[in-house]
């Protein structure tokens, strides 16, 4: 039998430990998992680069050209800790959250 095409990739325990995941040049970290809310953007856009992934969510879904994700990654930067759409991070697919990253209950901001 084979796997699904369509399936998910498999998120990490929250336990794992964290990894890093590419985000690409002007994403903005935020404070919760949707683009909605006037202080809702922590500092300035990102550089682009690997950062440390602290885990996911699902929250507000986010479409870029052919890109939509719904779900969110925690990551640590120069900024503080914060939230980026899957969108910005250069690998996994639509509505799929980011392999080895661990999957965190969804957060309200």
């Amino acid at each position: 039998m084979s796997a699904d095409p369509q399936a998910a990739p498999p998120t990490a325990p929250a336990t794992a430990p964290p990894r890093t995941v590419p985000v690409a040049a002007g994403t903005n970290l935020r404070r919760g998992v949707s683009v909605l809310g006037p202080n809702n953007i922590i500092g300035a856009p990102l550089p682009a680069g690997s950062y440390t992934a602290l885990g996911q969510c699902a929250g507000g879904s986010v479409t870029e050209g052919n890109a939509v994700n719904f779900w969110w990654v925690k990551i640590s930067s120069t900024h503080g800790d914060g939230w980026v759409s899957a969108v910005r991070v250069l690998e996994g697919g639509n509505n799929q959250p980011i392999a080895g990253v661990a999957e965190l209950p969804t957060v309200q901001a």
